[in-house]
This record gives structure tokens, sequence and C-alpha cells, in this order.
């Protein structure tokens, strides 16, 4: 693998574990998901996200691959990842990276609206 690639942030915003700590670039991603246990690493979820990484995928694709499976093992710091974006991680523009968010479809949660536009 690239080390170019694996170098590459996870974007829009870093994804923060409940038992790694913080992913921030794909190389961590990468890492994370060759120590799951075994029993973990066999879902499906979990299968598609080293396939978008052997496929050298786009950070915001695996990104997003990523975010789900951690979701879906219920080890998404969701408090850590909404604190994030609603700041931008630093990683932002001058905006806080309002308008990329915006631009995405998400929105923050004190604007009483959905999360993204899909509603989740």
């Amino acid at each position: 693998m690239r080390p170019e690639y694996l170098a590459q942030k996870l974007t829009p915003y870093p994804l923060p574990s409940k038992d790694g700590g913080v992913l921030r670039t794909i190389g961590d991603a990468h890492a994370y998901i060759m120590a799951l246990p075994k029993k973990r690493a066999l879902r499906a979820h979990w299968q598609h996200a080293g396939r978008l990484i052997l496929q050298q995928a786009s950070a915001a694709a695996l990104t997003r691959q990523v975010h789900l499976a951690l979701f879906m093992d219920g080890k998404l710091d969701t408090g850590a990842f909404e604190h994030m974006a609603a700041l931008g991680d630093g990683s932002a523009g001058r905006d806080g990276g309002s308008a990329e968010r915006k631009e995405r479809g998400f929105l923050r949660h004190d604007q009483g609206e959905a999360t993204d536009r899909h509603g989740c």
C-alpha cells in the first residue's frame, strides 16, 4: 500500500471510536481494521471497508464506510463525533466547515434539523 494513500486524512471529519482513539487517516483506519477481533472483522460492513482500502477508494468513501461500521458495532463515539463535526475539527476553512457540511447535506443539531439530508 502506498504511504501517500495511507497518509490521506479521513474526510470530512476524523472518526472517534470508543475502543481505539480517533481515526484520522486512512492508515489509522487500516490499522484499526487489521486489529479487529476475527468475529468483528468478518462482519459485512468491515469486509466492505477492507475492500475499499485494497481498491484505494477515496478518503470520503472509506470514511463513510468506516463511520457506518463503527456505528453498526456500537463503537462510534457519537458525542465526540458530533463535537468534532460541529467544530470542523480545526481542519476546515474559516467558517468551521459549515459551508462544506451544508454542501454535503450535513446540518448542525442546534439548527433544529436532521443531522444529514437522509434524516440520520
